[in-house]
């Protein structure tokens, strides 16, 4: 019946191997506006629809009739956590089954920790040693903010299933979101910072202490979850993978801009302060600087050796790591301030995605 009616409306038949009900939401999903309110006008005034009406009422009452039956319900839905699960093994079987994207970050993360490590041998605790640490405390921040970059077509890859899939009543958006995040933000998020934790910060030589070590982990992990999903709902508002890139390219780049370390929050002209209120790259590299300096002694203002002058000659001023923070222009505030910030930024992202994809149905 309703393949005659198609043909009614203009439309081939699918083949064999293809099942009527995806023939029909590739017509309705492909079709402009203006074609789609034909076709239900169409359905509206064809036989299928009085047929349809018909077999609904006579249902409808074979229910009332019923003493105790539950109310006539069309359309069946797992529980939350039921598709939470189903759409959980789906993905992870298709991460099992091309697990390349993961093993390429995790691999780059590994390779990166290592060659940073090695880069920042041992830095000592002079001025150079100083710089050193700042530098490379950002670059750690840069490349974990380039990475997020491949969360940007996390909702275009498989966007037509989901709509299709959603359409039928198959799930829900909150289940397919969740399941989309934990599995992009879990393995792709979580687990490459450990990497610099296990290996950059005790080759470069940061600060000692377990406690350290754990806060140093704990802001990577939460500075690159909140850059992914920054793209993550950058790639949900983009109309192609295109603009896409262009626009997450662009707010990685500015993110990095006003991060307090290639421009100090100090100096910032008034007409683009704002801007670093929403950089998640410099609520991060605050609270790693705050992390590394603050409470520290030990560390040296020395001139840069000239040529001429031996290296044990040349003065130096004995300072403690809160006069570093306030010589580079950085508050000596509490940590959870900056963590708070970031867990309102992550919050932010991620409720904004799913709106996006709650209502943005094209």
């Amino acid at each position: 019946m309703a393949a005659q009616h198609f043909a009614t409306a203009g439309y081939f038949a699918p083949g064999r191997d293809i099942s009527m009900a995806d023939h029909m939401l590739d017509v309705v999903i492909r079709s402009q506006g203006p074609e789609v309110a034909e076709l239900v006008d169409l359905y509206a005034d064809s036989q299928v629809a009085t047929s349809d009406r018909a077999l609904m009422h006579d249902l409808a009452s074979a229910s009332d009739a019923t003493p105790g039956a539950a109310s006539l319900q069309l359309r069946y839905h797992a529980s939350y956590w039921r598709q939470l699960a189903v759409l959980s093994r789906r993905l992870g079987k298709a991460t099992w089954v091309d697990p390349m994207l993961l093993a390429m970050n995790w691999g780059a993360a590994l390779l990166m920790a290592l060659g940073l490590g090695v880069v920042y041998w041992h830095a000592t605790r002079d001025t150079g040693g100083i710089q050193n640490r700042f530098g490379s405390l950002f670059f750690i921040l840069i490349y974990m903010s380039v990475m997020s970059l491949s969360s940007l077509p996390l909702w275009m890859e498989d966007r037509l299933l989901f709509i299709r899939e959603r359409a039928s009543g198959v799930y829900g958006t909150p289940a397919y979101f969740t399941a989309t995040v934990l599995f992009d933000l879990i393995p792709m998020r979580v687990l490459p910072p450990c990497f610099f934790a296990a290996a950059t910060y005790w080759m470069v030589g940061f600060r000692p202490g377990l406690w350290h070590l754990l806060t140093f982990l704990l802001l990577l992990v939460l500075s690159n979850m909140v850059g992914a999903s920054m793209n993550m709902a950058i790639g949900a508002a983009a109309p192609s993978t295109a603009a896409a890139n262009l626009l997450g390219s662009l707010a990685v780049l500015l993110s990095i801009l006003f991060g307090g370390f290639l421009l100090s929050t100090k100096q910032m002209p008034s007409v683009v302060s704002w801007m670093a209120q929403l950089s998640f790259v410099r609520y991060g590299f605050e609270a790693l600087v705050y992390n590394e300096y603050h409470g520290a002694t030990g560390f040296f203002f020395t001139p840069y050796a000239q040529k001429q002058i031996p290296g044990a000659k040349l003065p130096s001023v004995e300072v403690d790591g809160d006069t570093i923070l306030g010589t580079f222009g950085f508050e000596t505030e509490n940590i959870g301030n900056n963590v708070a910030v970031l867990l309102v930024l992550l919050g932010t992202y991620l409720t904004i995605t799913l709106l996006l994809l709650i209502f943005k149905r094209n």
